[in-house]
């Protein structure tokens, strides 16, 4: 089995990390530049522009949700599937 199917085996009852918890706004320095060019950044290059935080934030709030979602859908089918298989 893959590696990175794992975490939907886990039991129904443990959720996946709050975005805050995960750290995901450390992602925002690389996701920014990509989508908007050099001038997301401040002149030093060392922060993002206001504007720019404010829309990669709610970019990724949203993503975030629907995948968590996804993925808790997907863990709520496995168990019915599971045991069709295991009867079979």
């Amino acid at each position: 089995m893959s590696s990175s199917f794992c975490f939907l085996l886990l039991p129904i009852f443990l959720q996946l990390p709050d975005i805050a918890v995960a750290h995901v706004h450390l992602a925002y320095l690389n996701i920014s530049p990509a989508l908007f060019g050099p001038e997301a950044l401040t002149s030093d290059g060392v922060c993002l522009r206001d504007a720019i935080q404010h829309i990669i934030e709610a970019l990724v709030v949203s993503k975030w949700g629907r995948v968590r979602k996804s993925i808790d859908r997907e863990r709520t089918r496995l168990g019915p599937l599971k045991e069709k298989v295991e009867v079979s």
